[in-house]
Parts: structure tokens; sequence; C-alpha cells
């Protein structure tokens, strides 16, 4: 779901029941797969609750993402998606 919250847009993101992980985080990421790879962005780490608000940033245009997803991010201080895919889902 989209909503606004003080004038900000945010995706409500509920990922109730996920296993704990250790030594990794769940981040979400909005996902273009038009063209010939994927484009991602970076919504932001999911905390322990089953709901999550994340922002939108400005510069993201809705209508270019299609997919939302929740990996499992490691420790590891690469900013990009890991592959480890755990939710994924339409935008709708």
């Amino acid at each position: 779901m989209c909503a606004y919250e003080r004038g900000q847009r945010r995706i409500v993101v509920r990922a109730d029941g996920m296993p704990v992980q250790i030594g990794a985080d769940y981040e979400a990421w909005l996902i273009d797969d038009s063209g010939p790879g994927e484009r991602v962005a970076a919504l932001g780490v999911l905390g322990a609750g089953p709901d999550l608000a994340l922002a939108v940033p400005a510069t993201v245009d809705l209508s270019q993402y299609h997919i939302i997803e929740i990996s499992v991010e490691p420790h590891d201080g690469d900013a990009g998606p890991s592959g480890r895919s755990m939710l994924r889902g339409r935008l709708s």
C-alpha cells in the first residue's frame, strides 16, 4: 500500500512472521524488471515489527517500478541487493 504521511510518500510493508537473521537484516527494494536487466531502488531496512512504513525517495518514479522485494542483506558493506529474496510481490 502506498500512503502519504506528512506530505511524504510511503509504502507500507507487512512482513509478519519472518525468521530472525543473525548478522543480517531484511531490506525492502523496488524493482523494475521491464528492461533487459533489473533496476533496483533501496527503500530501507525493516525493523522488528510486522508493519513498516518506508519512505519513497522523491527521485523514485513509482510508475517505473512494478515489484517490491524483501531480501536478506548481510552486514558485509555491500550496498546492493544480495539476491537472497524472502518475499516478492507486484505493486498495484
